[in-house]
């Protein structure tokens, strides 16, 4: 029953009650709520973290870069003008070392070495002669003196002899002075023979010098008239359409490059195509260079090396002709020397008709005219001594005459070996074994010295060089195997080893980098060859840096600022630990100081926690992975 005078806040005036109407709350109120639920949750359950155990082992890092294989790529060209009379190579021929590739014409060269040879001859033949004259004026004249005083010896015998009469011992000394006497006329004919056998055989040699010395002098000097007539109007004409062939040439590269271009910019080709094009845009550039220098040369004429080595040609002829007429005197020597030994003959006939008169006087007796005559014999044998020492004189002449043979002959060995050096400049050999990997000129061009004629790679020993940032340079190391692959052949490698690492640190070549880079070397083992010089690559490779080591994940460490600090799992709360640390690779870095092998550190989640958080383990992992 309702008390009179008083209402009920949910009913009105009449008694009626109405349903109470529900509380509006403010939407921060319901954060505020739920972030202080959170709160509370997280200090009774813990944050969620994963984590990882920290363990002991290697730590080894890899090292991932690129390079550029390299060879042994080398143009060889002529050090000599001229046309290739013949090509010995194509591309793709295996070449040794030494092996002739081309050879330019060299009938002039040809010539001037056949003409030096020649000359060596001739002065060989000279010093031969001069030896065995020398030889023969050294013997004779020693002969020819000793008889000379054994016949002195001899008239000066018999003249005492005659004075004091003949004794039986005087008797055998005078037969014994015939029989001597004998031996001596034989002795000098036999000289003779061999003085007129040399003086014929130095007339034959100095008549076949004289021609030869002739012969070569016309040659040089037609050769010097031809050099300075200069070049024939066939040859300039020639010249101008090697220009003109080598112009049209270019003008077609350039069209096809530029039209590699367009199409490698709308990718209907690929880089390799571009590439080639432009390659071959400059190797036409370089023709029309060539062909343009070569005109030059024949316009300008002949070169002043060329005459000036004309010139010598004719000088070296005409010292031949020089060198024939010493010939000639060499012959009247030979002369005199036969006239000598023709004297000596007859001097010793004398002799011997003297000792047979002395031994007819010695078995007649002594007569007044007998001792005239025999001091008439002692003058004569004075005059004999006197004449072996004239002879002695001219002996120093014929030695002289030798030393002076024997210089020409070492002057025409050198001329000789001049001209045989650059005859051999119109062969051009490989400079090591290796490969023809571009020839750049055909049969019957004209080249240039220093012109490429070809190209050669020496595959057998190839190599990377690879560029490694400076903050990898721990990653390697000499003596580091690799692995090399390529685009190229997908799915496939060949070893390498780092065999050397640059001493000096470069700005990487790249626009607003700041990196510095250093260059490696790697050796590779392709026997299939199939790595190219120039190709790119990439490689590969691990380095143990430091062997049983604490490592602990990269994401279980904190670095801020100069710190770097781990959060330690003690129980289901953490501890934060300062770090001193060492090495690191992609995945793990070694710890030097602050954890130990089996502790457990926060890898995910970190970054609410402090000191004491509590925590929630979800997820947990290793360090070794």
């Amino acid at each position: 029953m309702r008390r009179p005078g008083r209402h009920s806040p949910h009913s009105d005036q009449e008694g009626t009650v109405h349903a109470a109407r529900p509380t509006w709350v403010p939407p921060t109120v319901l954060l505020v709520l739920v972030a202080s639920a959170l709160v509370v949750r997280s200090q009774f359950s813990g944050t969620p973290v994963e984590v990882a155990t920290v363990s002991r082992g290697d730590l080894a890092v890899e090292l991932v870069t690129t390079g550029v294989v390299e060879a042994k790529v080398t143009d060889t060209g002529f050090q000599l003008p001229g046309r290739l009379t013949a090509v010995y190579v194509d591309e793709g021929d295996r070449v040794e070392a030494g092996q002739v590739l081309a050879e330019l014409a060299a009938t002039d060269l040809k010539a001037a070495v056949d003409q030096a040879a020649a000359a060596v001859a001739a002065a060989d033949a000279k010093q031969v002669g001069a030896a065995e004259g020398a030889a023969m004026a050294r013997e004779s004249t020693s002969a020819q003196f000793r008889e000379a005083r054994a016949v002195l010896s001899a008239g000066r015998a018999d003249q005492q002899k005659l004075e004091r009469g003949a004794r039986t011992e005087e008797l055998k000394q005078a037969e014994a002075a015939t029989v001597q006497a004998e031996a001596a006329v034989v002795g000098a004919r036999a000289q003779l023979q061999g003085a007129q056998t040399a003086e014929e055989l130095q007339r034959s040699l100095s008549d076949a010098q004289a021609a030869r010395a002739q012969a070569e002098l016309k040659a040089a000097r037609a050769q010097r008239a031809k050099l300075a007539a200069g070049a024939r109007p066939q040859e300039l004409q020639a010249a101008r359409a090697a220009v003109r062939d080598a112009e049209a040439r270019q003008t077609q590269a350039k069209r096809d490059w530029e039209r590699a271009q367009q199409l490698f910019a709308q990718g209907a080709v690929p880089a390799q195509v571009r590439d080639g094009a432009e390659t071959a845009h400059e190797i036409t550039a370089a023709g029309v260079s060539a062909a343009r220098e070569q005109l030059k040369l024949l316009e300008a004429g002949t070169r002043q090396e060329d005459r000036e080595a004309a010139l010598a040609q004719v000088q070296a002829a005409e010292a031949l002709v020089s060198e024939a007429e010493a010939g000639k005197q060499q012959e009247q020597l030979r002369r005199q020397e036969a006239a000598t030994a023709a004297a000596q003959v007859k001097r010793a006939e004398a002799a011997l008709e003297q000792a047979r008169q002395a031994l007819a006087l010695v078995r007649a007796g002594a007569r007044r005219e007998d001792r005239t005559a025999a001091a008439a014999q002692v003058s004569r044998a004075d005059a004999g001594v006197d004449a072996a020492k004239a002879a002695q004189r001219q002996r120093a002449i014929a030695g002289t005459e030798k030393q002076a043979a024997a210089a020409l002959s070492a002057q025409a060995a050198a001329a000789l070996e001049a001209a045989q050096a650059q005859y051999e400049k119109t062969r051009l050999r490989a400079p090591f074994a290796g490969t023809v990997a571009r020839k750049h000129r055909e049969l019957g061009d004209s080249v240039a010295p220093g012109m490429p004629v070809f190209t050669l790679v020496d595959s057998r020993r190839m190599w990377v060089v690879a560029e490694v940032d400076d903050e990898d340079l721990g990653k390697i190391a000499a003596g580091q195997e690799v692995a090399v692959t390529s685009e190229a052949y997908p799915g496939e490698s060949v070893p390498g080893t780092v065999v050397s690492i640059g001493p000096l640190a470069q700005d990487k070549e790249e626009l607003l980098s700041t990196t510095k880079i250093v260059r490696v070397r790697v050796e590779v083992g392709d026997p299939d060859r199939k790595l190219k010089p120039g190709l790119e690559v990439d490689l590969e490779g691990k380095l143990v840096v430091k062997r049983g080591a604490v490592l602990a994940p990269n994401n279980g460490i904190v670095r801020h600022r100069q710190k770097k600090y781990a959060f330690v799992v003690n129980g289901r709360r953490v501890q934060k630990r300062e770090l001193k640390l060492g090495p690191d690779s992609y995945e793990r870095t070694v710890v030097v100081e602050g954890l130990s092998p089996g502790e457990i550190v926060v890898t995910v989640g970190k970054e609410a926690l402090k000191e004491g958080s509590r925590i929630k383990i979800v997820t947990r992992g290793d360090s070794t992975k």
